[in-house]
């Protein structure tokens, strides 16, 4: 049986992987980038931030635990918190993703070469586990639940 994570705890584990040092130094290392010097630098001007949402349950956001929209915008589905292990994974595989595209722009493969550069440096023990979440029961159930309620508070 998997264990739950509560919005507070995923949200402070969020905050805990921009501060690692390995992070700090990537996003540095990218912003002296010709590509990107004109832009704001993050973890200095801005942080990415994390909301909980609803993802459209359509086509091949069907199943998706997550979204990053550029590099400053993550969402995480409500369903995905009943499993700490795999909304941890979530969390790390969409960062990863704000730095692929802090660093190379929107241009490129979402999970090619670039993306698993900055996984790496996300998740360098377990880049390769976290490059897609495992379904459970548990998730599946919950998935399902929060696509059938139209009343359900993400808050």
């Amino acid at each position: 049986m998997a264990k739950r994570i509560s919005k507070e705890a995923l949200r402070k584990y969020f905050t805990s992987v921009l501060d690692k040092e390995q992070v700090k130094q990537y996003v540095q290392e990218a912003s002296k980038l010709t590509s990107a010097k004109k832009k704001p630098k993050m973890l200095r001007d801005y942080t990415p931030k994390m909301v909980y949402s609803r993802i459209p349950g359509k086509g091949v956001l069907k199943k998706a635990a997550g979204v990053c929209k550029g590099c400053n915008d993550i969402r995480i589905a409500d369903w995905i918190l009943v499993d700490s292990t795999e909304a941890k994974a979530t969390v790390r595989h969409e960062i990863a993703h704000a730095l692929q595209h802090y660093k190379y722009g929107t241009n490129v493969r979402s999970h090619g070469k670039e993306f698993i550069e900055a996984l790496k440096i996300v998740s360098p023990n377990g880049w390769r586990k976290d490059r897609h979440y495992q379904e459970t029961p548990e998730i599946v159930k919950a998935r399902t639940a929060s696509f059938s309620n139209k009343k359900i508070s993400l808050r």
